[in-house]
């Protein structure tokens, strides 16, 4: 049997894209990876996140990715489609060994239509009633909560340099 190049690269671009998702990439491999930065701004004190690919595609085909980073390290993954069912279970649990970092992730738990996993250093997963996937490494509640305790310090602080002033 002769199958044709042109209905094998077919059925090859038809197929659903899993994205896979890389915690720890610095900021210009996860460019590199999910294309062009077409927003970005800061969160919790000193984090950084950015939308990337194509702020044009169609997001029922191509997922929004955003990340956050921190010192240039991405430390927070998520991934929107809203096509329904875009992300199966199985493709998120791909984009978690991907994400594994030598820890193992539990068992999925199920509540409310979310599945949700943990990974043994404190890193966290929510796959989101098959709209969303969101992944966040063992260091991202730390590290977004002394951005967010930095950056109070510093409104305290300009605070008081009003008042002084004034």
């Amino acid at each position: 049997m002769k199958i044709s190049y042109s209905v094998l690269l077919a059925f090859i671009f038809l197929m659903p894209c899993v994205v896979m998702a890389r915690l720890g990439e610095t900021r210009e491999q996860c460019i590199e990876r999910y294309g062009n930065v077409y927003n970005e701004s800061k969160v919790d004190g000193n984090g950084v996140k950015l939308s990337l690919g194509d702020r044009n595609a169609d997001p029922k085909v191509t997922p929004i990715v955003t990340v956050i980073l921190f010192d240039n390290i991405c430390h927070q993954i998520n991934f929107l489609s809203r096509k329904l069912n875009y992300f199966k279970l199985d493709d998120v649990k791909a984009i978690l060994e991907k994400n594994s970092d030598g820890h193992t992730w539990s068992e999925p738990k199920f509540e409310n239509e979310d599945y949700s996993w943990s990974r043994s250093d404190g890193g966290k997963a929510v796959f989101t009633t098959f709209f969303e996937v969101d992944i966040e490494s063992g260091a991202f509640e730390k590290l977004s909560k002394q951005g967010k305790d930095q950056q109070q310090k510093s409104l305290e602080s300009q605070k008081q340099d009003k008042l002084k002033n004034f």
